[in-house]
């Protein structure tokens, strides 16, 4: 099957644009993993000793740890007096199908959609169903392009992946027997097929992945590749002639109608933003490691210099009430000061931290002084530090909310009666279609979701 050589054009077109953007997130990934090159003159000597600084890891860890405690709070905005039941039945099936999503996972998606957010601000999202439910799966940005106008006008998954992960993806989607070829007619099959012949000669094969979507079509294509890289060739060679060993997975009209990704971006910088661009990560950690090299090369500093003879050493001699250094007869013994360390490594190295915590503009709640302070100006300045969250905080609920109306629009596409039961009480309110008690089930009707007047906050 030919590629389509005027879409992958769009889709490298994006690449391009932001590629320096994606080397950025793999920095910010370096600065999280606390990886650190070491330095290169120095790195290989067995008397070097690196330094690792922790800051941007603690900075990222402790907004996972305010918010992983954190169940997000759903609104929707009734139509009218009459309509404020319907809009709690609402409210009741986003809980409960956002809860069923977060359990399906390796991981909760709440949390690591706000972990995208503070290291890449940006969250990217896709809405699948899968066993009767939504699953929501959020990607690395960098293995995302996508191109916005008035809304998202289409997104492409652009990765470096596993050929068994492949197979294991697409494997739900192709016809029971695939494998075996009992059956007819299936595309996913086929290439699933031609995968799998290059996982059986090698287990670990890697494939450039690229999953593209828009409104009216769905293209998925794979190749091998040697490595772990991005080949941006995208399927061609330096001729721009198409590769022999492309495999299409799919090319089929979209028809669910409109695109179920979510992507969410904040108009300011990412949470490490600063360590990156003022390369205060590497400055700070070349510095303590010098420091430290020095120290410990210094830790054992001869105490004298021997003149004299060179076939006898002096002895030092600790059996008595004082430690006494005896020479050898002819010889003579100069003591030597070890100089000290540099101050400037010092000076440097706090100067960095100074800019670094400065400019991230944020610090541990639990470094707050409490002692002697009122209860109420204790929480105010907790509400301070954890305001400079707030951006980050912001555009995951704008990716959550986006990933709500994609379920109402799949259940109106699909005239599926969304299911859902109520997780906890608020009171014992009672209603006309019921008290809204704990455990109790709640169904909305594809005719209940007129999108146009759905607002969900």
């Amino acid at each position: 099957m030919t590629l389509d050589k005027t879409l992958i054009n769009r889709i490298y077109r994006q690449y391009s644009l932001a590629e320096n953007e994606f080397e950025d997130f793999q920095k910010y990934d370096d600065i999280v993993a606390m990886k650190y090159g070491g330095i290169p003159n120095l790195k290989d000597e067995d008397y070097y000793v690196e330094f690792v600084d922790t800051t941007g890891r603690d900075i990222v860890q402790q907004a996972v740890n305010i918010y992983s405690t954190q169940r997000p709070k759903w609104d929707v905005l009734p139509r009218g007096l009459g309509d404020v039941d319907t809009a709690e039945e609402f409210e009741r099936v986003i809980e409960w199908y956002m809860w069923k999503a977060a359990q399906m996972g390796r991981k909760r998606f709440h949390s690591e959609a706000l972990i995208n957010a503070c290291k890449y601000n940006k969250v990217c999202a896709q809405l699948e169903w899968i066993d009767d439910y939504f699953c929501v799966k959020i990607y690395h940005p960098s293995t995302v392009v996508y191109e916005y106008g008035h809304k998202l006008q289409w997104a492409s998954v652009v990765n470096n992946v596993t050929a068994v992960s492949i197979i294991e993806h697409w494997s739900g989607y192709a016809k029971e027997g695939w494998a075996e070829k009992t059956t007819r007619n299936d595309s996913i099959g086929k290439g699933l097929r031609k995968i799998l012949e290059l996982v059986d000669a090698d287990p670990e094969q890697r494939m450039m992945y690229v999953d593209y979507t828009d409104d009216k079509r769905r293209y998925a294509y794979c190749f091998p590749v040697g490595d772990e890289r991005i080949d941006d060739s995208f399927g061609y060679d330096d001729d721009g002639k198409e590769k022999n060993d492309v495999i299409v997975i799919q090319d089929k009209k979209n028809e669910l109608g409109f695109i179920n990704w979510a992507i969410a971006e904040g108009e300011g910088d990412a949470l490490l933003s600063p360590m990156v661009k003022g390369n205060y990560y590497n400055n700070i950690n070349d510095t303590e490691s010098l420091k430290r090299t020095i120290a410990f090369r210094r830790a054992f500093y001869p105490m004298f210099i021997q003149n004299g003879r060179e076939d006898a050493d002096a002895e030092i001699d600790m059996s008595g009430a004082q430690v006494v250094i005896k020479s050898p007869t002819g010889a003579s013994l100069q003591p030597i000061m070890p100089p000290p360390l540099d101050p400037a490594f010092n000076e440097l190295s706090a100067q960095d931290r100074n800019l670094m915590t400065s400019s991230i503009g944020i610090s541990s709640s639990s470094s707050l002084m409490a002692s002697n302070i009122q209860h109420s100006t204790l929480q105010e300045q907790i509400k301070l530090r954890l305001a400079q969250l707030e951006p980050y905080k912001r555009i995951t609920e704008q990716a959550f909310v986006q990933v709500a109306y994609l379920m109402f629009k799949w259940a109106k596409k699909k005239e599926k009666i969304l299911k859902g039961q109520v997780l906890y009480s608020r009171g014992s309110k009672a209603v006309e279609k019921g008290n809204y008690e704990r455990g109790s089930e709640i169904n909305i009707e594809p005719d209940q979701i007129n999108l146009d007047a759905l607002y969900i906050e």
